[in-house]
């Protein structure tokens, strides 16, 4: 049974809003929206609980914190999963 890293890798891996290697070569816009939207509704769900704790301006200096600490993760996990699958951190796993 594959891990839980290998199970959100391969839907990461499927669910690329563009990718140069693709044939198509073009940005899947539909999916692109639906992470907007998504983005947007757990940014302020996310402000909105660590109001709760920290009230003012600290809550967004935290959430801002808690986004740059997340988008580090996702690069650093996405790179060495490159890496591990493609030979590359810079080349995408092809599916």
């Amino acid at each position: 049974m594959p891990s839980l890293g290998d199970r959100i890798g391969d839907w990461d891996d499927k669910n690329v809003v563009y990718s140069r290697s693709s044939p198509e070569k073009g940005v899947r816009w539909r999916l692109a929206g639906v992470s907007l939207a998504v983005g947007r509704v757990a940014a302020i769900a996310t402000i909105l609980a660590v109001r709760v704790f920290i009230r003012g301006d600290g809550a967004y200096v935290v959430v801002m914190g808690l986004l740059v600490l997340y988008l580090v993760a996702y690069v650093v996990w996405r790179r060495r999963r490159n890496r591990r699958l493609a030979g590359s951190s810079a080349n995408w796993p092809s599916t």
